[in-house]
């Protein structure tokens, strides 16, 4: 069962890689997401690739001084809209 979850998520990840043209190996950053809702790039981040997590940070929200590598943040305007690139870091 759970190696059926992750052949259908790989297939999802590599749809959808095809569908936005992105590079479906690994990844360190999310351009295209700029402008969209950032519970949608939550979503896009984290079923393209399961070794991260991603938060998201609204208007005012704390600055990260450390670097980790499994951390995308995902910064949003007051709308909920995604406004800085998203990246692992």
């Amino acid at each position: 069962m759970v190696a059926a979850a992750g052949a259908e998520r790989t297939a999802a990840v590599t749809e959808a890689g095809e569908l936005y043209g992105w590079d479906t190996r690994q990844r360190s950053s999310w351009p295209e997401l700029v402008r969209v809702d950032g519970k949608s790039a939550k979503q896009i981040i984290e079923n393209f690739s399961h070794l991260v997590t991603s938060m998201i940070l609204p208007p005012g929200g704390p600055d990260f001084l450390d670097t980790c590598c499994n951390r995308v943040v995902i910064y949003v305007n007051d709308k909920g809209i995604t406004i800085k690139v998203p990246e692992i870091g």
